[in-house]
């Protein structure tokens, strides 16, 4: 796909100083953007294997910001989570006790508060951070991992990470149902976050390819989402059209893709309770507080988000505006277009020895943080007509015998009822053949042209 947008929607909390006087005041938020960017992504480091059934690169996006395409400035200044704070706090409870007083003294001397007021610019591009530039330094001798290699956030770099990774997929050499399968991501074969073999595993497509076999009887399909990392399975929708032309199947994601069975034990994705409807956990796997829903909290139960005030939340009016859709191309199993659309939260975790922080946020609190949507293709005009072309191509080679052979049908009763015609008004009795042709010269042109 040559070129995508990726808009991201920012949740403003507008009541900061009134729940820092009551903590019992449920947090006012709005939406803030989008603020869109085009997303050009190309491949690099390309590798077959030795029998050329397998693909080996790095995904390479680069971004740009759209400012007439963004409803807002890069100036704009918003109030929101404390993100860097809740990412360590949450790390900090799988260490150590010593580790835990240690970061419990850091805390308690720099008085880190839970939500910064930053513009725009520096929470998508980066902003310094005094307690990732210390863990940066001394990280290591507190038993961190390498990992926090960090010294400043920046929230588009890490959407652009888990996007930047690196795949190895099946070529399709042996079975083109198997075109676009993803083998290896990010040189693992499979996931060790989940309860169980069948959910670490990769299966599907990773969003380009698909089985045409499958999408053209409409079974089931899915990918692979690194930021949710797991599989997201897709059900088709309805047939449609790409570009008011092209004939598509459109999926869209399952509707119970963030929900778990009423006996918690038997879903490999519920890890810790509560697991609530539509609120889904990737914290083990991203290593930070994250929890992601659909937008605006769809389908989450109000009851278990009473510390928010929803007054000034839209909730979706149609299935696009949260759900995530691919439209695939029946005969090629190639993507046309596709949506993407999750919304990350925060959820506040606490522990002995550390439950003082974050201040005056309570344990298990989920704090709503951006809303990320990404789709495309945005094609240019030359792409366009040579999709125009090769689609009429298709219909040619679809339709064209169907077509040739009701021709022939017209042509053979037109020449029969000119037949009738001249037996009728002439009375003769000469052979069929010498007679259309005779009457082909002498009356006006028909219509068609003769063989």
């Amino acid at each position: 796909m040559e070129n995508m947008r990726l808009c991201i929607t920012i949740f403003n909390y507008t009541n900061i100083d009134e729940y820092n006087i009551n903590a019992s005041t449920p947090f006012k938020v709005n939406n803030v953007g989008p603020y869109c960017f085009r997303d050009v992504p190309s491949k690099k480091n390309l590798v077959f294997n030795d029998n050329e059934t397998e693909l080996s690169y790095q995904e390479n996006s680069d971004i740009t910001f759209l400012q007439k395409e963004s409803a807002g400035s890069l100036d704009d200044v918003v109030i929101v989570p404390n993100i860097p704070l809740l990412s360590v706090v949450h790390q900090v409870l799988e260490h150590s006790l010593v580790i835990r007083l240690g970061m419990l003294t850091k805390l308690k001397l720099n008085n880190y508060e839970p939500f910064l007021v930053l513009k725009v610019r520096s929470f998508l591009y980066g902003y310094d951070d005094d307690l990732l530039a210390w863990i940066y330094k001394v990280g290591s001798a507190l038993g961190y991992p390498t990992g926090y290699s960090m010294q400043k956030f920046s929230l588009l770099t890490s959407i652009m990470t888990s996007i930047n990774s690196n795949y190895t997929l099946n070529t399709g050499k042996s079975s083109l149902d198997e075109l676009g399968d993803l083998k290896i991501y990010n040189k693992q074969s499979r996931m060790n976050v989940w309860k169980t073999d069948e959910c670490n595993a990769f299966r599907g497509s990773y969003g380009a390819y698909w089985p045409p076999e499958t999408v053209r009887q409409g079974g089931n399909v899915s990918f692979f989402n690194g930021l949710l990392c797991r599989n997201v399975p897709l059900v088709k929708e309805k047939d449609t059209r790409y570009a008011n032309f092209i004939s598509v199947v459109r999926y869209q994601s399952s509707p119970d893709l963030f929900t778990y069975p009423s006996d918690h034990e038997e879903s490999c994705y519920c890890l810790e309770e509560p697991c609530i409807d539509n609120l889904f956990s990737v914290g083990k796997c991203l290593r930070g507080p994250f929890v992601l829903s659909y937008k605006n909290f769809h389908g989450v139960d109000r009851e278990e988000l009473q510390h928010i005030d929803f007054s000034n939340l839209t909730p979706p009016q149609h299935d696009d505006d949260w759900k995530t859709h691919f439209d695939i191309h029946p005969g090629l199993g190639n993507t046309m277009s596709f949506k993407t659309t999750f919304q990350m939260n925060l959820q506040v975790k606490k522990k002995a020895y550390v439950s003082e922080f974050p201040m005056r946020l309570e344990h298990g609190m989920i704090l709503p943080a951006v809303i990320i949507e990404r789709g495309g293709p945005h094609l240019n005009t030359k792409t366009n007509i040579l999709l125009i072309v090769l689609s009429v191509v298709e219909g040619t080679f679809q339709y064209g015998s169907v077509i040739l052979a009701f021709l022939t049908i017209f042509i053979l009763i037109k020449r029969w009822r000119a037949l009738d015609r001249l037996f009728y008004v002439h009375n003769v009795t000469v052979s069929p053949p010498i007679m259309m042709y005779q009457q082909a010269k002498v009356e006006p042109r028909p219509r068609y042209v003769h063989p």
